[in-house]
């Protein structure tokens, strides 16, 4: 599957898009000011 980045990551949308691709089975990196509230399985 795809590598991603999401900018926003921890934010509504990016939450949202980085969780549902992570469960589509690609790989998720999330770009964030706070990245301790990442979803699961977002890096």
């Amino acid at each position: 599957m795809a590598k991603l980045v999401v900018f926003g990551g921890t934010g509504y949308a990016g939450g949202k898009i980085g969780a549902e691709a992570v469960r589509r089975g690609h790989e998720v990196v999330g770009v964030a000011r706070n990245p301790g509230s990442a979803p699961e399985g977002v890096d």
